[in-house]
């Protein structure tokens, strides 16, 4: 977007702090595809057809627990899935009037997928359900009428790092396909492939998503794509070219089986760690299976190697296996297993007591703690400029330093003759890009993104002055965040899932609160904006001409209106608690 789309939303005093960060946010927004098809609300209707990928899990059945949004749960095990093309079966389901449902998958003998014990919360049309990542697509699209004109398209995903791509396209003097498009098959590593029956038509445009609202439209133009074999790779087609996997040969190597799994209990939660497996390719997640209590075995998947698991039974043996899981789906054996009992619910770390001392004669250490070091890699989370940053193919996403990284570092930075360490806020934050912690959003609460289990913001501060050391708090009390304070103020701004902004507003989702951490599973985002937007005027609204076009485009070629982004001018955050 450019950048006078969204103004900035300015304070007294901070302006210098947060300048950088706020410029920023615009070019958050990814690209999508200009079309001109359907609103999504209209086509998805209130079915949704589950796909589920089988290939990792290797089950003899496959069954969907799910609950309609509001409804009641399914009877245990659940509806039997139906075969739907290689390594995926799928089901349809009626909601009703809900919009979306709540979702567990399981193999009829006690074996579940619950996704860590949150459940998958899903939408409506195609979803697809792959190692623990949701997705709107449909991996088994019917890509058209065999006919003599076909384009067979590769996607290049080397440097997006997407796990489900997506191609919507519009055959020459055709209609656009319904977003987001059909799915591309997996074809070799970095390479996504879909063959198309175009009838009639020697060409057509196409876009490119991941299912989840991120985009390739060639900034705005689309790509134009030829019959016969083209590749699309960092923004350049090229047409009657050779197949870019013919060279590889099929990977059915497994990795390697984790090594030195460890478990450790910290009250009702568990902390799994093990040494990384290898592979001939590369590996890309992992596998681990909880057996133990009374809620039967589960399978979660992680990319890390430090698993955190909460909300366990007291007193109560686990026992953990992990599997390791490259990208072409090959699985190594399970791990040696890991015991671990459980102990009592923790009581609150017990309050700190100040060291005193003049703080005038302290050498201080300032820290970004959400940049410094990573202790827990489980609760790194990237932002809406992950990929567009560059941060998603360095593997460096905003949040990935932490207070247990930060723990582990004290005896170092004592060493350089450190006695006090400042550190950046640690409120609840909520921008499209927050790792300095100054966009509080909810003063209230800890951000759970620095936090980690035995490694809580009071087990920060008793750590430090178990050393001697003091912790002195960055605090900002003077602005909030883009979307205001938890509490006193958050603006509702203009939205609508139409053909031109269904990838940028979330689907509603009633039933989940932001907190930075959690993945909102329909948006498959922690930086869910679903709460944020409305269509419908909201009651009480100041913001002048709501909705109402602009007269301006955004760099898509997109129609921008009135109270569409958070502004301090449009008379949308309220005079009493906001200067304007």
């Amino acid at each position: 977007m450019k950048r006078s789309h969204a103004r900035r939303l300015r304070r007294p005093l901070t302006a210098m702090l947060i300048t950088g960060s706020l410029l920023s946010l615009v070019q958050a927004v990814p690209q999508a595809a200009a079309t001109d098809v359907e609103p999504v609300a209209d086509s998805a209707a209130n079915t949704a057809t589950v796909f589920y990928y089988t290939k990792t899990r290797n089950w003899s059945q496959y069954n969907l627990h799910y609950a309609p949004d509001g409804g009641s749960w399914t009877t245990v095990p659940g509806v039997a899935m139906e075969a739907a093309c290689t390594d995926w079966v799928k089901k349809t389901v009626d909601l009703g009037s809900a919009s979306g449902l709540q979702a567990t998958f399981n193999n009829g003998s006690g074996t579940w997928d619950n996704n860590g014990g949150v459940n998958y919360a899903l939408g409506t049309g195609n979803i697809t359900v792959k190692d623990g990542v949701v997705a709107h697509s449909d991996p088994c699209a019917d890509t058209g009428t065999p006919s003599d004109n076909t384009a067979t398209v590769y996607y290049s995903t080397e440097a997006l790092g997407w796990s489900t791509a997506n191609i919507h396209y519009q055959p020459a003097g055709g209609s656009w396909t319904t977003v987001p498009g059909i799915g591309m098959q997996a074809a070799c590593p970095g390479w996504w492939k879909q063959t198309l029956a175009l009838g009639s038509a020697t060409s057509l445009k196409a876009a490119f998503n991941n299912g989840n609202g991120t985009w390739d439209n060639n900034n705005g133009a689309d790509y134009t794509i030829a019959t016969g074999t083209s590749t699309v790779k960092n923004r350049t087609v090229v047409h009657d070219t050779a197949d870019p996997c013919a060279a590889e040969e099929p990977d059915t190597e497994a990795p390697t089986a984790p090594t030195e799994v460890s478990a450790s209990a910290d009250g009702v939660s568990v902390v799994l760690t093990w040494e990384p497996s290898t592979d001939n390719k590369g590996v890309a997640k992992y596998q681990v299976t909880r057996t133990g209590g009374s809620n039967g075995t589960t399978v979660t998947d992680t990319g890390s190697t430090v698993f955190t698991d909460t909300n366990l039974e007291g007193k109560t043996e686990y026992t953990y296996t992990v599997k390791a899981v490259d990208a072409a789906g090959n699985v190594s054996a399970a791990s040696t297993p890991a015991q671990v009992t459980t102990g009592e619910k923790p009581d609150a770390p017990a309050a700190g007591t100040p060291l005193g001392t003049d703080p005038r004669k302290d050498p201080i250490y300032f820290v970004l703690t959400a940049r410094f070091n990573d202790g827990d890699s489980s609760n790194n989370r990237g932002g809406s400029q992950h990929v567009k940053s560059g941060n998603a193919a360095n593997n460096d996403p905003m949040f990935r330093g932490d207070f247990k990284g930060l723990v582990q570092k004290l005896d170092y930075i004592k060493a350089l003759g450190f006695s006090a360490v400042w550190i950046t806020p640690v409120v609840l934050n909520r921008s499209d890009y927050d790792y300095h912690g100054y966009h509080g959003y909810d003063f209230y609460k800890v951000d759970p993104r620095l936090e980690s289990a035995g490694a809580s913001y009071q087990d920060l501060i008793n750590a430090a002055h178990a050393k001697g050391m003091k912790i002195y708090q960055d605090v900002v009390y003077n602005h909030s965040s883009r979307w205001g304070a938890k509490g006193l103020f958050t603006p509702t701004v203009y939205g609508v899932r139409d053909s031109e902004w269904s990838w940028y507003y979330d689907e509603k989702n009633d039933g989940f609160e932001y907190d930075g951490l959690t993945v909102e599973t329909k948006s498959g985002k922690s930086y869910y904006n679903g709460d944020l937007w409305s269509t419908a005027e909201p009651t009480g609204n100041t913001c002048l001409n709501w909705g109402k076009p602009t007269g301006g485009k955004s760099a898509e070629g997109y129609t921008l209106y009135n109270c569409q982004w958070p502004s301090p001018t449009s008379g949308m955050f309220p005079s009493a608690l906001y200067h304007r």
